[in-house]
């Protein structure tokens, strides 16, 4: 967005003048990087609680860790191609407040909708908005790979866990059958003669396998000058931690059964777990540099290049005061008018109600369930068994928020029809079962505990609307805020013991039950009986 000027920047001899044409280089990067430091600290000022919220997950979750050294790496990466600095001139850029804005909505939404991953995608965008302000365009696409690197900052991955639990299931599951190791199978729970092994989610693999491709990224940048090269290295940071977690399970289930029980259980097979990791983490490293192709004197850019080498003129004192200024009012609207919206529907009046199905199909069974769901400071909360047959019950369980905010929020971690440290998960998908003749997509899990395997049907109703994908709901919350529209959000979710892990008479046993139950929304809104 600069002007051409003619001639080579001056000497480093002169004198700084902070807005003109006859800046050298390095006294140009010094001036915008104080100028961007001002953008940064209102960058922090404003969205300090998200700030402090990625920190908190960085610290605390050891899923990752590694995006503590994400700056560090980002500040090695800056000091490597230093060159670009001495010989590539800054120009700002007014495209940078268009990222900034996208940013700041961004943002919003994910506010709106209390969800952390999209709020911190979008404060990784506004910081990149304000660097590609500072430096201009020619600038940032010489430091892309660091630029884009800072997406790493972002902790997020979750949603990956249970397909990597099934793919561990799977690898340790084909190799037992190879070596003719009689293994039953439910879920994510393995049985062998002398013992029972649980791919938990800690040990899906998701902290190698992020941290590895992280790791992969890197070297793929620093040591390899081809594309080819490139994709091979970060190809293999994908599937040498897939394929090794199933290397590691499978080997911790191994020594379990050829020991006895003996070893590899308890905490034991983390530490195997660990010292195996870390053996091949280094074997990764070893192979990858085996066909490396960039000498230490490589230069990242050519020079050479008019691109590269043309002098694009600094900015006035009016442009960048113009830059400044917008990037303050852009970093700073998002937040104000987010709790403008909060204090206007924290305030507003919310209607109370008793969640009743209004059942008369089935009567209540005299036996309390077993099975508890977990939804943390719901305003109401409904939990009943009901008589099916001799000896045969299923139970109903409903929740609602009338208003969800930061601190009350029906789809957060630690949410789940499953109690945490009482159930575990051990199967899901997708169904669509029929309520009073009409079709609802929900979701299905089977859980395990000592007392047993349920199946559990469930349902999100957010803004008068159903939906089985978390996402959907969280965005149909923010809809609804903005537009005015319904604040309330219920849960809704039915579950039977599964019979001698005999699932498809589960299925068809609840599946007829909810035949005969009113459809989910007369439930909901305590009409049951009434249809």
């Amino acid at each position: 967005m600069g002007n051409n000027v003619t001639g080579p920047a001056k000497n480093g001899d002169d004198v700084i003048k902070f807005f003109g044409n006859d800046l050298t280089i390095v006294e140009r990067w010094i001036k915008t990087a104080v100028i961007w430091c001002l953008m940064l600290a209102v960058v922090l000022a404003s969205f300090w609680q998200t700030i402090s919220e990625v920190v908190g997950v960085w610290w605390n979750q050891a899923y990752y860790n590694h995006c503590l050294l994400i700056i560090p790496i980002v500040a090695y990466v800056l000091y490597e191609r230093r060159e670009i600095f001495t010989r590539l001139a800054p120009a700002p850029s007014a495209w940078g407040l268009l990222v900034i804005g996208a940013g700041a909505f961004v943002w919003f939404l994910g506010d709106m909708a209390d969800t952390n991953v999209v709020k911190q995608f979008g404060l990784v965008v506004i910081l990149q908005g304000t660097i590609l302000t500072a430096i201009g365009v020619r600038a940032v696409h010489g430091l892309l790979f660091p630029y884009l690197y800072l997406y790493f900052l972002i902790p997020f991955g979750n949603f990956l866990i249970p397909t990597l639990q099934d793919i561990t299931t799977f690898f340790v599951v084909k190799t037992l059958n190879l070596l003719d190791i009689p293994v039953y199978v439910e879920g994510v729970f393995l049985t062998v003669p002398n013992g029972k092994f649980h791919v938990a989610e800690a040990c899906a693999g998701l902290r190698f396998l992020v941290a590895t491709v992280a790791l992969g990224l890197l070297m793929a940048n620093i040591a390899y000058k081809t594309i080819g090269r490139q994709i091979i290295v970060v190809l293999l940071s994908l599937i040498v931690p897939v394929l090794a977690n199933g290397v590691r399970a499978t080997g911790i289930v191994l020594i379990g059964y050829y020991s006895e029980m003996q070893y590899a259980v308890g905490v034991d097979h983390l530490v195997y777990g660990w010292f195996f990791f870390a053996l091949v983490l280094l074997l990764f490293i070893s192979i990858a540099m085996t066909f490396t192709n960039r000498k230490v004197s490589d230069s990242y850019l050519d020079f050479s290049r008019d691109y590269w080498s043309r002098s694009l003129a600094d900015a006035s004192l009016g442009k960048w005061a113009f830059l400044v200024a917008v990037t303050f009012v852009l970093t700073a609207v998002a937040p104000l008018y987010s709790l403008k919206v909060e204090n206007r529907l924290s305030l507003a009046e919310h209607t109370a109600q008793d969640l009743d199905p209004g059942i008369s199909s089935f009567a209540k069974a005299d036996v309390e369930s077993n099975w508890h769901p977990r939804f943390k400071n719901a305003d109401n909360e409904l939990l009943v068994s009901y008589q099916v047959g001799e000896g045969r019950v299923f139970d109903l369980y409903m929740a609602r928020y009338a208003y969800q905010h930061r601190q009350k929020e029906m789809i957060r971690f630690g949410n789940t029809v499953a109690a945490p440290k009482v159930w575990s998960y051990t199967a899901g998908g997708e169904r669509t079962v029929e309520f009073g003749g009409r079709n609802y997509d929900m979701i299905e899990e089977i859980i395990h505990s000592h007392l047993g395997n349920r199946l559990v049907w469930y349902v999100y109703f957010v803004d008068d609307r159903f939906t089985n994908n978390t996402y959907v709901a969280k965005l149909y919350d923010a809809r609804a805020k903005l537009l005015g529209d319904s604040l309330e959000a219920k849960v809704f979710a039915i579950s039977i013991p599964i019979p001698d892990g005999n699932e498809k008479m589960a299925r068809e046993a609840l599946a007829e039950i909810a035949q005969n139950l009113p459809p989910i929304d007369t439930m909901l809104a305590g009409q049951g009986g009434k249809k």
